[in-house]
């Protein structure tokens, strides 16, 4: 059964061989909207990333070091590696005011003495403060890249949608079927 010329078009469920049917509008703005929202938080990770987290863009907060009062290994859950936290006084290389009751998770377990320093960066207005080295933002970037090629894709289909094209066209082609 082969469409006519003057046969209108039923949405692809009886389409001919190789015909092409477009994404509805509604799916379209869908979509489009979608990828909008994506691509806002992927901008917003990014910058949290980049002011959180140390990486080829430098590490944020002040240099300094904390002054071990005392240290505890909290239970590792699942299969994860057994890490430490250690709390004590944060003093900022060059000078400034101490900053009491700081943290810092270190992945090296070991018997800290009280009194030991360990070298960390303390951000802004933060009470926790990290051993700079980590590898945590090449997760993030990860994260990052993914939610930009999504967002990329949803804004390709809505556009091409809304505007009549068939970017965001579906082949109805059946591979290994002949058409006559």
């Amino acid at each position: 059964m082969s469409r006519g010329p003057d046969r209108p078009d039923d949405g692809g469920r009886g389409a001919a061989p190789g015909s092409v049917r477009t994404v509805p509008r509604a799916v379209g703005a869908v979509a489009l909207a979608g990828g909008v929202v994506l691509l806002a938080a992927a901008g917003w990770f990014g910058v949290w990333t980049v002011r959180t987290t140390g990486g080829p863009w430098g590490s944020p907060g002040r240099a300094g070091t904390l002054t071990v009062a005392r240290c505890r290994i909290p239970h590792p859950s699942g299969g994860d590696a057994p890490t430490m936290t250690c709390a004590g006084t944060f003093a900022p290389d060059g000078g400034g005011s101490p900053v009491p009751g700081v943290t810092a998770r270190l992945d090296s377990v070991r018997a800290w003495a009280p009194g030991e320093r360990i070298r960390v960066r303390l951000r802004p207005n933060a009470r926790t403060a990290y051993r700079p080295g980590s590898r945590d933002w090449i997760s993030n970037a990860f994260v990052f890249l993914l939610l930009v090629f999504f967002a990329l894709v949803a804004i390709h289909v809505g556009r091409g949608s809304l505007r009549g094209r068939r970017p965001g066209a579906v082949s109805e082609r059946r591979e290994g079927r002949s058409s006559g």
